[in-house]
């Protein structure tokens, strides 16, 4: 609607998307009486983008009078249909040059900008079938294009779903919750403390040399294959999602899924979950020889 000072909505660019006509972000603009005549929209206007990055230039969509009394920029390019062909043709022959580039073959470059041109686009070939035709060559392209909308819409939905799932059993496998658990099996906490009752005896219990004949054994290096896993989270100084640390320490899954069950239930690791809903895990401040 034009107000009383000669200011009218005016649709550009970023208004103009593939096949529709986005009114999130409008501006007003001052037109004289000459200029809001000769760039005012009636319905069924035909808005192509002049001036856009190649693969979207020609980008088209059909004014539908969403905002009522607006205008257009020069960065567009406005087509208007002759009767009797309705409006629904020409934007399926402009969506077809689109996707297969030939609005690209005729576009000229400047810098970065591709420009379609009013010339240009008019000296571009235009089919014209019987109104019969034209008819049903809308019909069956606007089935396809529901299909498609429908195809992408399933791939994003099932592709989040597969990554959620990915995370749920990555989660249970190093909780140990995929395999069926005897409730007989004694925790993980009483296990780790006969390991570490079993080393002070047997520490204990080993004979003293003699100073003059004490020597210090190297201690093996730490195969690369096989890294603590403790030992890696204190490298790294950050959580780490659960499946890098599993190929950092080397181990095969099953050993790795066990060493990892045992420290979180002891507390010596603990589950930090991102922002993002992935699962890491870090050192817990407790002190756990793995």
């Amino acid at each position: 609607m034009r107000s009383a000072e000669g200011g009218a909505v005016q649709l550009r660019v970023m208004n103009v998307f593939e096949d529709r006509i986005d009114t999130e972000d409008l501006m007003e603009m001052d037109f004289s009486p000459e200029d809001f005549k000769r760039f005012r929209l009636e319905v069924g206007d035909i808005l192509l983008n002049e001036g856009q990055s190649l693969e979207l230039v020609g980008r088209s969509a059909i004014y539908m009078g969403e905002v009522p009394g607006s205008c257009f920029t020069n960065t567009l390019v406005r087509f208007r249909p002759n009767e009797p062909i309705t409006s629904d043709y020409p934007q399926i022959v402009f969506l077809g040059y689109l996707l297969t580039g030939r609005f690209q073959t005729i576009a000229s470059l400047t810098v970065n900008i591709a420009h379609l041109g009013a010339g240009r686009f008019a000296d571009m070939p235009f089919p014209l079938p019987p109104l019969a035709e034209q008819a049903e060559i809308v019909r069956q392209a606007r089935t396809a294009l529901d299909q498609i909308k429908t195809i992408t819409l399933t791939i994003a939905d099932t592709a989040e779903a597969l990554r959620q799932l990915d995370q749920s059993i990555l989660a249970k496998a190093f909780l140990g919750k995929l395999l069926p658990q005897d409730p007989r099996d004694e925790p993980a906490s009483v296990l780790l403390e006969r390991i570490r009752e079993s080393r002070r005896s047997s520490s204990s219990s080993r004979p003293k040399q003699s100073p003059l004949r004490t020597r210090t054994a190297s201690k093996p290096s730490a195969s690369p294959q096989q890294r603590s896993i403790l030992d890696l989270l204190r490298q790294a100084g950050h959580p780490m999602p659960v499946e890098q640390l599993r190929t950092a320490s080397g181990l095969p899954g099953k050993a790795f899924f066990s060493r990892l069950r045992e420290a979180i239930a002891s507390g010596t690791i603990k589950e930090v979950v991102t922002d993002s809903n992935e699962r890491h895990v870090e050192p817990a401040g407790r002190e756990l020889d793995l």
